[in-house]
């Protein structure tokens, strides 16, 4: 009986030492990505003219297509990884995402009532009265497909691959406190800004950490951002169903709208984390 002879390998693994190394490190498959993805927006930002409608929501329609492929591209590297899917919607992310814009809806809300209170802000009648209902219409389409790229687009970054990186390479503190500060950082370089976008910022990690997926997450970021652009947005900017003005104190106040947060907006985001921070720190007791 004929016995084949052992054949060498006619495949051998062509892998890279760049490629090996990338498999091997976390940290540094985390901050080249990371990089990447800011290189690639920054890029983006410049070529979009500052007077283009809606250019925040256009940057990132943009950029999210290039931010999935490098995520795709990343987590095919390591088997752990590329047999989960870790980021791609499920079935059961569905109820986290509707349970995600509802509590950015009602955070926003909240926000509202507090200038109502307080004799901050009031809503100024209705958006088609002020232009045509052609223009709100196109408003609530442009900046509801548009904040949901923003949100995706970040919350992958920020809360998702990105983080997740980080986390297996430095441990959970230290990745949420350098992915929270660059978060905050990237939005505007003022203090006020700093501060009431690392709230937002904590918000988004620790219901990221309690639910185990981004996608509570992107519904938070979305809806707070929609709600505010599209349905109650500022008078300067595009049109919206109920414009509205506010005339308080702009430290509290901020700009809505605007990545100018205020401090009324802080507690809000402060408060959401609180909540989700005690629901975590329960659920990894009961781990133990």
């Amino acid at each position: 009986m004929y016995t084949p002879s052992h054949q060498p390998n006619q495949h051998p693994d062509r892998t890279t030492p760049m490629v090996e190394h990338l498999r091997r490190s976390p940290a540094t498959r985390g901050l080249i990505y990371i990089m990447t993805v800011m290189v690639y927006m920054y890029v983006i930002s410049r070529s979009i003219k500052r007077t283009t409608s809606y250019r925040g929501v256009k940057v990132h329609a943009l950029g999210l297509p290039f931010t999935i492929a490098l995520t795709y591209m990343l987590v095919r590297l390591t088997p752990e990884e590329r047999m989960q899917q870790p980021y791609m919607p499920t079935r059961e992310d569905i109820p986290r995402l509707l349970q995600g814009m509802g509590l950015g809806t009602a955070a926003f809300l909240t926000y509202m009532s507090m200038l109502k209170a307080k004799g901050w802000g009031e809503l100024s009648g209705w958006g088609w009265e002020e232009t045509s209902p052609a223009a709100v219409g196109e408003s609530l389409v442009v900046n509801g497909l548009g904040d949901l790229a923003v949100a995706c687009n970040e919350e992958l970054v920020f809360r998702g691959y990105g983080f997740d990186t980080l986390r297996q390479a430095y441990g959970t503190g230290p990745a949420a406190t350098f992915m929270i500060a660059l978060f905050a950082l990237i939005h505007r370089w003022t203090w006020l800004s700093f501060v009431g976008h690392s709230a937002a910022g904590l918000a988004l990690t620790v219901m990221r950490l309690r639910t185990g997926t981004i996608w509570m997450s992107v519904g938070y970021h979305w809806f707070w951002n929609y709600i505010q652009l599209g349905v109650f947005g500022a008078a300067d900017l595009a049109p919206s169903v109920r414009p509205l003005r506010v005339h308080g104190p702009r430290r509290w106040t901020g700009r809505p709208g605007h990545p100018d947060p205020g401090l009324l907006s802080m507690c809000i985001h402060l408060s959401v984390a609180l909540a989700f921070g005690l629901s975590w720190w329960r659920q990894q007791r009961r781990k133990r």
